[in-house]
């Protein structure tokens, strides 16, 4: 196993002990993850174009910020360090549904991540491993369209999918 995903294994670890650490009745009472919050965003008021909108503005921005980050530090510090972050989350967030709502908790959180995070991962793969200049632009060209994908997907698909998801 490459030292790299030793790093993501201990980042998703830790994001599971750090919200076993602190306890259920913390996550239970004050989450935003709880079933209520859950429902309000699966039957919101906001249209889906104005939701598209602000994933699109908020998802831009980050690879707009990583871009910019990898022009300065090293390259493969961005991505250890990008990927590191994104599995505490994932450890972190899986835990707490599964606190929530037991073992229905992976079934939200999957509905959560899926599918735009398939879309999201190999744009992130490909960013990860452009490597010659001469692919830059089509590889670049692909990263941003899967990006597009991945957030018409969020916030088209992922709302259906948590919504049946909580009437199951």
């Amino acid at each position: 196993m490459k030292k790299e995903n030793w790093i993501y294994l201990l980042a998703f670890l830790c994001g599971v002990i750090i919200i076993n650490l602190l306890g259920r009745d913390v996550w239970v009472n004050s989450s935003l993850l709880n079933r209520y919050n859950l429902m309000a965003l699966s039957f919101r008021e906001i249209e889906h174009e104005e939701y598209l909108v602000q994933i699109l503005l908020l998802r831009f921005r980050t690879v707009a910020g990583l871009w910019v980050i990898a022009q300065v530090v090293p390259k493969k510090v961005v991505v250890v360090g990008f990927a590191g972050g994104i599995s505490l989350m994932l450890g972190s967030i899986m835990t707490m549904f599964i606190i929530i709502n037991g073992m229905w908790g992976i079934l939200f959180f999957l509905s959560a991540l899926l599918p735009q995070g398939i879309f999201y991962g190999m744009a992130y793969r490909l960013w990860s491993n452009i490597t010659r200049n001469d692919e830059k632009v089509a590889i670049t060209a692909l990263i941003l369209m899967l990006t597009v994908v991945g957030c018409t997907c969020e916030a088209y698909i992922s709302p259906v999918l948590i919504e049946n998801v909580i009437k199951f």
